[in-house]
C-alpha cells in the first residue's frame, strides 16, 4: 500500500502551512521580497499537489484581516501584487478543474458525476459533524467510509441547523476580528473544496482532515486555556486545582490519543488486516471487498482471493478490473475456459481494457496458444506503460520460431524504454544464441548485458547465463566459462533441477570452445518471460 491520495493532502498541507509562516515572516521583515517568494512558491506547491491548495489565498486574506491589518506601526498588511503571486496557480488550476464538470476528466477526486448536488448537500452536515467528532475521540476510523447518501430529509436538516449555527458563530468572531475567528474559519475553507457543494466522488474520507485537524487542536487549547483564565481570576482560591488539572490533562490526552494510535496502527500491519477493519465498520462495501480480495492475490493466497472477490460481485460491484481478478484466479486453478469466456466478456465491451487483453493473452500463451496470446500482447503494445506487452509478443513471436520478429519487438522495446533489463536479457540470448547465423550478434549481445543489465553487479543467474551465452558468441569463452561458473553458483538455491542441467550442459560447451545455439524457446531455455507480463496483468 502507497497511500498516495493522504500523501498528497499532507504535502498540501504542509505547502499551505509554509506559505502563512512567510506571509507572518514578511509581515515584520524589514526585507521582506524573500519571504514573499516563499509564500509564492508554496502557493503554486499547494495548487499543484491538491485542490485543497486553492483555498491558500482565501486563508491569507483571512490572516490578513484578522491579524495584520488591525495591527499596530511595523506590522505590513498583505500587499496587493503578493495576492496577485499567491492568486497565479489559478492559471493553471481554473482549467484543470473546468474539465470535471465537462465531463472529459475524472481525476483528482472530483468525480460529480455519480453523486448529483442534491444529494450532496443532504449528506454533507452528517458528514461535517462526523469530522468535526473524530479528533476529541477517533473511534470507528475507516480507511474506505463509502458513505451512504442521507435520504432522511429531517437528519439532514438537524445536522444542517447544526453546521449553520458554527458558520454563524464563526462568521461573528470574524466580524469581531477575533483570533478564533480566524481558527475556525480555517477548518471550514480547507474542507469547502472536497466538503461543500461541488460533489466528490466519496462523500467522505479521513485525510481531509488532517490540516483542519490543526484548527481542532489550537482551538480547542484555546478555548482550555481562556476557562482556566477565567475561573482563576473569579476564584482564586482555585488557581492551584486550576493549574494541576491543566497538568494533567496535557499528560493524560496525549497518552490516551497515543494509545489509541497504536490500536490504529495495528489495522494498517498489512493490506489484509486494514481491508478486514474496513469491512467490520462497513460490511456491504464492495471496493473494501475488492481491496481484501487483492491483498489476499498479492499474498498468493489465491482460493481466499477468488472467494472475496465474488463477495464484491455480490455487493454491487461489477467492473472490468473485478471480472479480471476473477478470471487469473479461476486461471490459476486450471479453469483456463471460465478465465477465457470472462476475459473475452469484459473486452467484449471494453475493448480498449489493456490489461484483460494482457491477461488473456497470458492464459493463452500458457496453454501454447501462441498465435491468439501474440494477437492480444500487440493489442495492448501500443500503450507505452505496458512494456511488458511487447516482452510477451516477443517470447510468442519467438514461440513460433519467427526469432527475427521477436528481435524487432524487443528491440521497439528497448526504444521506449532503454533502461528495461527484461527486455535487453531476452533481446540478448536471442542475438547470442539463434540459429540463424544473420540474426546473432554478439558484440552486441554483451552491450546489452553490460550497459543495460550492469552485469557485473546482478545477482541474476539468468544475466549471467546470458551474458556467458553472448561472450561464447565472440569466442571469449574463458570469460564464458567464468560467467557460466557464476550462474551456476547463483542458481544453487532454485528447486528447479532441470534448470541446473541446463546451466551445467551449457558450461560443458563453452570448455569444449562451443557457442551455444539452441532451437529451444525462452521458456525451455529458464527464461520465462511471460512471468513479468503476468505481473503487469495483476495490476487490476
Amino acid at each position: 500500500m502507497t497511500y498516495i491520495v493522504q500523501r498528497f493532502e499532507s504535502l498540501a498541507a504542509l505547502a499551505t502551512l509554509v506559505c502563512l509562516y512567510a506571509v507572518v515572516r514578511g509581515s515584520t521583515s524589514r526585507r521582506p521580497r524573500g519571504w514573499d517568494t516563499l509564500a509564492i512558491l508554496a502557493a503554486w506547491a499547494g495548487f499543484l499537489t491538491k485542490e485543497t491548495g486553492a483555498m491558500i489565498p482565501v486563508l491569507v486574506l483571512l490572516f490578513d484581516l484578522v491579524f495584520l491589518r488591525p495591527s499596530r506601526v511595523g506590522v505590513r498588511p498583505v500587499p496587493w501584487w503578493l495576492y496577485l503571486g499567491l492568486c497565479s496557480p489559478l492559471i493553471w488550476f481554473v482549467p484543470r478543474v473546468s474539465r470535471f464538470f465537462t465531463g472529459k476528466s475524472a481525476t483528482m477526486g472530483l468525480a460529480y458525476r455519480k453523486v448529483s448536488p442534491v444529494e450532496y448537500v443532504m449528506t454533507l452536515p452528517e458528514v461535517l459533524l462526523h469530522y468535526l467528532k473524530l479528533p476529541f475521540w477517533p473511534a470507528h476510523l475507516c480507511f474506505d467510509y463509502r458513505w451512504p447518501v442521507q435520504q432522511d430529509w429531517r437528519v439532514s436538516a438537524l445536522c444542517g441547523l447544526i453546521i449553520v449555527g458554527l458558520l454563524s458563530g464563526t462568521a461573528w468572531l470574524l466580524w469581531r476580528r477575533h483570533p478564533a475567528g480566524f481558527v475556525c474559519a480555517a477548518l471550514f475553507v480547507i474542507l469547502a473544496p472536497t466538503s461543500s457543494f461541488v460533489p466528490v466522488a466519496d462523500l467522505a474520507a479521513e485525510h481531509r482532515m488532517y490540516l483542519p485537524l490543526a484548527c481542532l487542536v489550537v482551538l480547542s487549547v484555546l478555548t482550555v486555556r481562556w476557562c482556566a483564565a477565567r475561573l482563576s481570576r473569579r476564584w482564586p482560591a482555585t488557581a492551584p486545582a486550576v493549574n494541576a488539572t491543566l497538568v494533567m490533562l496535557a499528560l493524560l490526552v496525549p497518552l490516551t490519543l497515543s494509545a489509541r494510535t497504536m490500536r490504529r496502527n495495528q489495522d494498517y500491519r498489512s493490506g489484509v488486516a486494514m481491508w478486514r477493519s474496513v469491512l467490520e465498520l462497513r460490511p456491504h462495501n464492495p471496493r473494501a471487498w475488492y481491496g481484501l480480495g487483492k491483498a489476499h492475490h498479492d499474498a498468493g493466497q489465491y482460493d481466499a482471493a477468488l472467494a472475496v472477490f465474488r463477495k464484491a460481485g455480490a455487493n454491487g460491484m461489477d467492473t472490468p478490473a473485478l471480472r479480471i481478478a476473477i478470471a487469473d484466479c479461476e486461471n490459476r486453478f486450471g479453469r483456463h475456459e471460465v478465465a477465457e469466456r470472462l476475459c473475452r466478456d469484459v473486452l467484449d465491451r471494453h475493448p480498449e481494457f489493456d490489461i484483460a487483453h494482457i491477461t488473456l493473452a497470458t492464459i493463452l500463451y500458457r496453454q501454447k496458444q501462441f498465435d491468439g496470446a501474440l494477437e492480444h500482447f500487440r493489442a495492448a503494445a501500443g500503450n507505452s506503460r505496458h512494456i511488458e506487452a511487447r516482452v510477451g509478443a516477443a517470447s510468442s513471436l519467438a514461440n513460433l520460431g519467427r526469432h527475427s520478429e521477436a528481435i524487432e519487438e524487443l528491440t521497439a522495446a528497448l526504444d521506449i524504454r532503454p533502461d528495461h533489463r527484461p527486455s535487453a536479457i531476452q533481446l540478448a540470448w536471442l542475438l547470442s544464441t539463434s540459429p540463424a547465423d544473420e540474426l546473432r550478434d554478439g558484440p552486441r549481445a554483451v552491450q546489452l548485458l553490460t550497459q543495460v543489465c550492469r552485469v557485473q553487479d546482478s545477482r541474476s543467474f539468468r544475466t549471467w547465463d546470458a551474458y556467458a551465452a553472448a561472450l561464447a558468441e565472440r569466442g571469449a569463452y574463458a570469460r564464458a566459462v567464468v560467467a557460466a561458473k557464476q550462474a551456476l553458483e547463483l542458481a544453487a538455491g532454485i528447486e528447479d533441477a532441470e534448470q541446473r542441467e541446463q546451466l551445467e550442459r551449457r558450461l560443458s560447451a563453452y570448455k569444449s570452445g562451443r557457442p551455444w545455439r539452441s532451437r529451444q524457446t525462452l521458456d525451455q531455455a529458464g527464461f520465462r518471460p511471460i512471468n513479468r507480463a503476468h505481473a503487469v496483468a495483476c495490476s487490476w
